[in-house]
């Protein structure tokens, strides 16, 4: 993969730090290079990898799709902690649920245009500026 320096960042060739963007307002307080955003080439092949087809988004998954037809499973409540502000209920809840690794490398897909890439602690300690960034039916994988 190409890297290059730009000032005090470094960047890969696929992503921009979210802090270079017009989308840093939606995460406060996070130290730099730890959300990336995949520019748009880079997007459309991560989701039709990983999700596997062409669709624009999930509501428009065809119904064959591995995240349609697979089922799924309530993580728990988490509205009531959104409209509190408190990170800490829901991040406990869905780490006992995914037992993934705090530094797995996740995706948070919007749609199949804009992708953002964390690690799974970040994305606990922040996910309500995730929902903020877009709250219509993200999907959050582990990287393989």
């Amino acid at each position: 993969m190409t890297s290059l320096i730009r000032g005090k960042y470094h960047m890969r060739e696929d992503v921009y730090p979210i802090e270079l963007t017009t989308y840093k307002t939606f995460f406060s307080d996070l130290p730099e290079n730890t959300i990336f955003i995949y520019k748009e080439p880079f997007a459309v092949n991560l989701w039709e990898k990983v999700i596997g087809c062409n669709a624009p988004n999930y509501f428009r998954l065809p119904d064959e799709s591995w995240l349609i037809s697979n089922d799924t499973a309530v993580i728990g409540e988490w509205i009531e902690a959104y409209r509190q502000d408190d990170n800490k209920v829901l991040a406990e809840i869905i780490e006992k649920k995914t037992r993934w690794d705090h530094d797995s490398k996740i995706y948070f897909f919007c749609n199949r245009r804009t992708i953002l890439e964390t690690t799974w602690k970040c994305f606990l300690q922040c996910w309500d500026d995730f929902l903020a960034f877009h709250d219509d039916c993200p999907i959050v994988i582990e990287e393989d």
